[in-house]
C-alpha cells in the first residue's frame, strides 16, 4: 500500500530479564501489516505504563535473496546468545504467511528448547489454507509449532475457531487481539461532494478482489452516477489498467502505485468510500486505517473482518467474488448519501472503540504478564 517510514525501536540499550524479543518480518520497515502494526506499536509503547522492553527482530531483511539467510541466522544467533545470558524475559514471534511459517516455526521450537515462554501471533490470511495443501508431515509440523507457543495470539473469532478445531490448540492458550492503529489528530467532517471518492489501499492483485471491483464500477447502475476511484498499491499494475481501460472507466480510476504514508493520510482525509473486496484476510490494516478516518466501508467478510465491520450498521459485506452485489453496495453508498453519512459515523465510531493502537499495547503488556507469571522455569539449553 504505502512505503514504510523509520521509527524508533521501543528497545532499551542492553536487553534485561524484562525485555521481550519481538521477531517481525522487516522489523519496523516492512510496507506490509506487521510492519506497520509494528512502528505503531513502538511508537505508542513508551506512553503506556509498563514495566517491559520491546527489542524487534526481523529476520527477513530487505527480501534480497542472496543476503535473507544472513538475516534469518543472525536473528537467531540474537535468540541464543541473549537467552545463554538471561537476558530475554518472553519471546513474541510474528507469523504471515509462505516463507514466514518455516521461518517462525524454527524460531518458535528454537525458543521453546531455549525454555523461553513463546508467544506465537497469527497474522497469515490464509493458513488454514496452506495447512490443507501440505503433505501429512507438513501439516504435522505447522500444528506442532502453534502447540508448543504458551499463547497464541489471533486477530479475531473466525482465526480463534480455525486455532482450535483446525489445529487443536487448547482453547485456553489462544487470545484474540485485533490489530491497532494510532487515531488520526484530526478527521475532517465527511460532505456529501457531487463526486463521490472512492479509495482502494491493498497489493494489487487478484486475491484483493480487484478484477471483480473494475466490473463492479462498470456496471450501467453506476454509470450515471458521480464518482471516482484511487486504487494504491503495488503489484501487476499494468494488468488492471488495461482492464478498467477496456471497460471503459479509464477516466474515472486511477492507479498510483505505492505511495508514502503521509500521502495515503491525505487521500484518506479526502475520501468518503473505503473498498476493500479481498479473498482472503487476517485483518486489514488499510480497513482500520479507513474506520479510523471515518470512510464508509465496503469489504467483503473474510478472516476477522466480520468483528469489525457489523452489515449495514458500520459497513457493508459484499459475498466474495460477486461483481454484482459489489455494484449493488457501491451503488448505494454512492446514491444513497444518509446512508453513506451513518456507515462513516459507525465505523469512525467502531475503531474508537475497539482498535485504537493504545488499546492494543496495554492488552498486549497484560498478556506479557500473564504468559510470564504463568510460564514454568526451565533449564536453559
Amino acid at each position: 500500500m504505502y512505503a514504510s517510514t523509520r521509527s524508533h525501536t521501543a528497545e532499551p540499550s542492553a536487553p534485561t530479564p524484562s525485555t521481550v524479543f519481538v521477531v517481525a518480518p522487516g522489523g519496523l520497515h516492512d510496507r506490509a501489516g506487521i510492519g506497520r502494526l509494528m512502528t505503531g506499536v513502538s511508537r505508542c509503547w513508551p506512553t503506556i505504563r509498563t514495566h517491559w522492553r520491546l527489542r524487534i527482530i526481523d529476520p527477513y531483511g530487505p527480501a534480497v535473496l542472496p543476503i535473507a539467510p544472513f538475516f534469518f541466522a543472525r536473528a537467531l544467533l540474537q535468540i541464543v546468545w541473549n537467552a545463554w545470558r538471561s537476558r530475554i524475559g518472553l519471546l513474541h514471534v510474528h507469523m504471515a504467511r509462505g516463507g514466514s511459517v518455516l521461518r517462525k516455526g524454527i524460531i518458535v521450537h528454537l525458543g521453546a528448547r531455549l525454555g523461553l515462554p513463546v508467544i506465537l501471533h497469527l497474522h497469515g490470511p490464509d493458513l488454514e489454507m496452506l495447512h490443507r495443501r501440505l503433505p501429512p508431515l507438513g501439516q504435522r509440523l505447522l500444528t506442532r509449532t502453534l502447540v508448543r507457543a504458551q499463547r497464541v495470539v489471533v486477530l479475531g473469532d473466525y482465526w480463534r475457531r480455525v486455532t482450535i478445531d483446525q489445529f487443536g490448540v487448547d482453547a485456553a492458550r489462544v487470545v484474540v487481539l485485533p490489530n491497532g492503529i494510532a487515531a488520526p489528530a484530526d478527521v475532517p467532517a465527511k460532505r456529501a461532494p457531487r463526486s463521490c471518492r472512492i479509495l482502494f489501499l491493498g497489493r494489487i492483485d487478484p486475491e484483493k478482489g480487484l478484477p471483480e471491483l473494475l466490473d463492479a464500477l462498470a456496471d450501467q447502475r453506476l454509470a450515471g452516477l458521480e464518482w471516482s476511484v484511487r486504487i494504491a498499491g503495488g503489484g501487476a499494475v499494468h494488468s488492471f489498467e488495461k482492464q478498467a481501460a477496456a471497460l471503459g472507466l479509464g477516466e474515472r480510476v486511477e492507479f498510483t502505485g505505492w505511495v508514502e504514508e503521509a500521502q495515503v493520510r491525505r487521500w484518506l482525509a479526502e475520501a468518503d468510500v473505503f473498498v476493500l473486496p479481498s479473498h482472503h484476510e487476517g485483518l486489514s490494516m488499510a480497513l482500520l486505517e479507513a474506520m479510523a478516518f471515518g470512510l464508509a466501508i465496503v469489504v467483503t467478510p473474510v478472516g476477522a473482518t466480520p468483528d469489525a465491520i457489523v452489515d449495514g450498521v458500520s459497513g457493508l459485506l459484499v459475498p466474495v467474488g460477486d461483481a454484482p452485489a459489489l455494484a449493488t453496495a457501491l451503488y448505494r453508498v454512492i446514491a444513497d448519501t444518509a446512508l453513506r453519512a451513518a456507515l462513516q459515523a459507525a465505523a469512525r465510531q467502531t475503531f474508537g472503540a475497539r482498535f485504537d493502537i493504545a488499546a492494543h499495547c496495554r492488552a498486549l503488556s497484560a498478556l506479557y504478564d500473564e504468559v510470564h507469571a504463568a510460564a514454568s522455569v526451565r533449564p536453559v539449553c
